[in-house]
């Protein structure tokens, strides 16, 4: 009599185990292969903005667009509840039927206090979206008394400059020790949020030319991912939902605080925590591990390691210090 043959009980547990391992192997890889898609998906919408940027440009006398435009809405308080760079980009997006749909005769706003009465405020743009978020890419947790939270959502922001003062010479070097001058009164816009220095390729009412751009176009930071990931904080004004991430619609909000929504400045280091920091000085970074990306004032779209110095970080965020880059992007 011929028994058939059959695996043993310990022979099938022990099968079991080893593709539960190879299962527990390739679990990882599969992963990091969705987030390097995400990952090269955000740098295609960062570059896209760049390129609309671009030709924005070329259609107004070679000037990026505002970080927040000039007009008056609001009596005293120049760009407040005004526009920025992520709607007068829209045309150049394949977005310029939502453009024209804007009333540019009241302020971003007064769009944002008509809640669902206006569909344009939950108007979502993929292009201003990092696939690596995860939150809701529409803030609807506001009210028309306090309307700055509401809308489709922006995850990018435009580079401010970077403002100078004497504490940046501190830690370089004796021959170093005097790179850094003050930035003067008269170049930085002064807001209760924090002021706003006249180096970036963004500025509070202001269009700043290409030829302003003496430090090179690549070596200007021009577009940076936001937020940083440092949504468990607490005891924070941007612990809570969407943390420091604004409507596209809207430049800088409608208060005398003067907060900048389109763009930041660089007095944060990548992936830092922003626990009591004014909003203009939030920092930029992503959900992409280990840095954000940037795109440079040449459209070219570059990861920055938050491990990057310091001070060629900010270095890079102006677009006329004529520093010296003496230290390689990591």
């Amino acid at each position: 009599m011929k028994w058939k043959k059959g695996f043993t009980l310990v022979e099938l547990l022990v099968v079991i185990a080893i593709i539960g391992m190879l299962v527990g192997l390739l679990l990882p890889a599969v992963q990091m292969a969705r987030e390097a898609a995400r990952r090269s998906q955000c740098s295609n919408n960062m570059r896209q903005i760049a390129l609309a940027c671009h030709n924005y440009m070329s259609s107004n006398n070679d000037s990026l667009p505002p970080g927040v435009e000039k007009k008056t809405y609001q009596a005293g308080m120049p760009g407040s509840g005004g526009y920025g760079i992520f709607t007068f980009i829209l045309p150049y997006i394949e977005q310029a039927s939502l453009y024209d749909e804007i009333d540019f005769d009241i302020s971003a706003t007064e769009h944002q206090k008509m809640m669902d009465d206006n569909p344009i405020c939950e108007t979502v743009i993929s292009t201003y979206i990092c696939p690596s978020f995860t939150g809701d890419p529409i803030s609807t947790e506001a009210d028309p008394n306090n309307p700055y939270l509401y809308g489709a959502l922006t995850l990018y922001n435009g580079v401010a400059g970077a403002l100078r003062t004497d504490s940046d010479n501190n830690s370089r070097p004796d021959k170093d020790k005097n790179t850094y001058k003050p930035t003067p009164s008269n170049q930085k816009f002064v807001c209760q949020e924090g002021d706003i220095p006249d180096n970036g390729c963004f500025y509070w009412g202001k269009s700043v030319k290409l030829r302003s751009i003496s430090d090179g176009t690549t070596n200007t930071l021009m577009i940076g991912e936001i937020p940083a990931p440092d949504i468990e904080k607490v005891n924070n004004a941007w612990s809570s939902y969407p943390y420091y991430a604004r409507a596209w619609l809207v430049g800088a909000n409608a208060g005398a605080n003067k907060g900048f929504y389109s763009s930041k400045v660089c007095e944060r280091k990548l992936n830092e925590s922003t626990s009591n920091s004014q909003f203009n000085y939030q920092a930029f970074g992503s959900h992409h591990s280990g840095g954000a990306q940037f795109s440079r004032a040449d459209a070219s779209v570059a990861f920055m390691s938050q491990r990057i110095d310091y001070h060629l970080y900010r270095n890079l965020a102006t677009r006329n210090g004529g520093e010296m880059m003496w230290e390689d992007e990591e």
